[in-house]
């Protein structure tokens, strides 16, 4: 468990309580990357991005005890950054697909393409939202910090995405 002493460590430069902190958030940082870019090299590209970033930065983290919300808002700015460059690439390579790209979104289980549909039909922000505390299991404070909403609108925020998925008509079979 990470405690306010390794994190103070790590923002004094400790190369070993950065690794711990680094250990702590991976998994998670991972998982969310993953769902919101549905690429698993693009996932494993922008945590690493991430950490990188981190390391380079501890030492300006002011507060010790935001710095999931730090090492999340961090991650969540890779995404959109990469988002952005999936729409470009997309649209100058719109006349390339190719029969076996299409055959490969067919394969995709069931499930997947189910989740990506519902996440589709959120906003970013309610995307953020969402992942941050389903998959991280970040706290509404710790998420607010992360995208400077107040936390009674991130609470809000989160329970009416979850009402929107609840109420998505994409899923093909009841789970």
């Amino acid at each position: 468990m990470v405690t306010e002493v390794i994190v103070k460590r790590a923002v004094d430069g400790d190369d070993e309580a950065f690794k711990i902190l680094y250990e702590d958030l991976y998994k998670e940082m991972y998982r969310v990357a993953y769902y919101k870019l549905q690429n698993v090299e693009d996932a494993e590209d922008v945590v690493s991005e991430a950490v990188f970033d981190m390391y380079k930065g501890i030492s300006k983290l002011k507060d010790l005890n935001a710095y999931r919300a730090w090492a999340m808002k961090i991650l969540n700015v890779k995404c959109s950054i990469k988002i952005k460059e999936y729409y470009i690439n997309r649209t100058e390579d719109i006349e390339e697909v190719d029969c076996q790209s299409l055959e490969n979104v067919e394969t995709e289980s069931v499930l997947r393409t189910d989740i990506k549909k519902a996440l589709d039909i959120l906003s970013d922000e309610e995307k953020t939202i969402v992942l941050c505390s389903a998959v991280s299991g970040m706290s509404s404070d710790e998420i607010s910090t992360m995208t400077n909403l107040n936390s009674n609108t991130v609470r809000s925020k989160l329970s009416r995405a979850l009402e929107k998925l609840r109420n998505c008509k994409c899923f093909k079979y009841d789970y």
